[in-house]
């Protein structure tokens, strides 16, 4: 079994902490867009969820560039969030007929 924390025993446990850290924040943005997009018509549903998780991706993109979060880590970071939360999007939006973005354009 290879040891992966170099010398370090606290850097398994503080990159485990990093981990739930960014699932927590999935799932507060992911909470928050479906409490939102429940309180609008049906037929708005997909189209209002999609573009609530574009912009929780956003926000998760700009606090990572705000924070310096490195791209590439052994954990996950905000831009990992980004993504995460950008393919929720267009996956719902790609399920109900939308695309993000422009879920709200006659």
């Amino acid at each position: 079994m290879h040891d992966f924390s170099h010398g370090n025993p606290t850097a398994v446990p503080r990159r485990i902490h990093q981990n739930l850290a960014s699932f927590m924040r999935l799932g507060a943005f992911s909470a928050a867009a479906m409490l939102f997009s429940v309180m609008v018509p049906p037929e708005l549903l997909g189209a209002t969820l999609s573009s609530l998780m574009a912009i929780a991706a956003a926000v998760s993109a700009m606090t990572g560039a705000l924070a310096s979060d490195r791209v590439f880590t052994d954990h996950l970071t905000r831009w990992d969030e980004a993504a995460i939360l950008l393919l929720i999007g267009v996956v719902v939006g790609a399920f109900t007929g939308t695309t993000t973005g422009t879920a709200f354009t006659a």
